[in-house]
């Protein structure tokens, strides 16, 4: 009797503690993820047909567009995004939208659009710039880059991957796998890039709808930026050559590029090959413990698309002891400190990039042509070198 009493006490707790492991580990995950909006409840008003402006003719019998955007939040208040830094050169509030489309590929498009709030104060126009988040992150990790963009006046469009972001690993039983499978899916970034050229699109389109931030937007200051397989997918739309030997993704409407942790495919010597092509300003951002978690780029590689690209000013920032999980930050654990203090110097650094280049703020441009800006950390190592306009100019700070 009490052997028999012990053993139904013992198939309860089993029964009870496989409860747990399945709610903890799949339930709630689940729940979490299919509770985004880009993932099941869509965006209100989404598109099923936008005509980017130069690629698809318009059909002039066609009734309007539903409207563009979903449920606007206010920047503080957005429970989808992280908490962002104080800038201390920000200009505007920033307002936070979904957004989804279809692109003149056929291929469905999400991604959180950040804007600046206010009209424009300098020089009547906003700049843009479209972002791919890496493997295994999402839009909503790179929040701290897209809200010090938008309140620079830089109009932010991070894209969403649902093929290979958070959702391939979080929840699943063996993450590594299911990260390696989905690097075997994506490895060359082809996809991304076509999504950051859709992006570009969306902008167009955005450009000549009727929306307030639209009419602002200058098209000839578009930059392209992304973390991973996305920083790869922003170099390739610059005129990398891509790594599977395909067609070139090379988008002329590209004026600059901010590639954070590049994979990287080819030896240094082979470097001026596959990315002398790339003719627009360009930051490179890596650390030196900065080797891949799924793909097999070291550390010291991810410098090669900097000392490979001529002619045009250029600049590394190396993140003394950083490692490739800093850009998204980890979710526990007591690096998330350290990720912070790091992500705040990257999207300071950035940000004087785009207002620079993008925004053409002739002293901020100075500043990071003559010494530049290292930010709230002391462990952070800058390189740059000039191109035609400025001389050989090659130093380091």
């Amino acid at each position: 009797m009490i052997l028999s009493a012990r053993l139904r006490s013992s198939g309860r707790f089993v029964k009870f503690a496989t409860l747990v492991f399945l709610l903890v580990n799949f339930w709630f995950p689940l729940k979490s993820v299919y509770a985004q909006p880009s993932v099941v409840q869509g965006v209100q008003g989404v598109i099923n047909s936008v005509r980017p402006r130069g690629l698809i003719p318009r059909n002039d019998n066609a009734t309007s567009p539903p409207p563009l955007f979903g449920e606007v939040r206010g920047a503080n208040t957005n429970s989808l995004t992280k908490g962002n830094f104080f800038d201390p050169y920000a200009l505007y509030p920033v307002d936070v939208k979904n957004v989804s489309w279809v692109s003149y590929e056929g291929m469905e498009v999400s991604a959180l659009l950040y804007v600046p709030a206010t009209p424009p104060v300098r020089d009547g126009s906003f700049s843009a710039v479209v972002f791919s988040h890496g493997l295994g992150s999402s839009a909503e990790d790179f929040s701290y880059l897209a809200y010090t963009w938008a309140s620079r006046g830089v109009v932010t469009l991070c894209l969403r991957h649902p093929d290979s972001d958070e959702t391939v690993w979080r929840g699943k039983i063996r993450p590594m796998n299911e990260l390696k499978t989905a690097y075997q899916r994506c490895w060359s970034a082809r996809d991304r890039a076509k999504a950051i050229r859709s992006g570009i699109d969306f902008l167009y389109w955005s450009s000549d709808a009727d929306v307030p931030w639209g009419r602002y937007l200058d098209l000839s200051k578009i930059g392209v930026s992304g973390n991973d397989l996305g920083a790869l997918g922003a170099l390739l739309t610059a005129g990398q050559l891509p790594p599977d030997n395909g067609p070139s993704l090379n988008d002329p409407r590209v004026a600059s590029i901010l590639a954070l942790s590049p994979p990287v495919f080819c030896e240094k010597e082979h470097g001026p090959y596959v990315y002398g092509a790339i003719r627009v300003p360009t930051m490179v951002v890596t650390g030196t413990n900065d080797n891949g978690v799924v793909g097999a780029t070291k550390a010291p590689q991810r410098r090669i698309p900097y000392d490979s690209i001529q002619k045009v000013d250029k600049y590394l920032v190396v993140l003394l002891d950083g490692d490739h999980r800093v850009y998204a930050g980890r979710k526990v654990g007591a690096k998330q400190v350290t990720d912070r203090a790091y992500q705040e110097t990257i999207a300071r650094q950035s940000a004087d990039f785009w207002t620079a280049y993008l925004s053409n703020d002739g002293t901020v441009l100075e500043q990071m042509r003559s010494y530049g800006k290292t930010g709230p950390l002391s462990n952070v190592h800058i390189e740059r070198q000039l191109g035609d306009r400025g001389g050989d100019l090659d130093s380091s700070f």
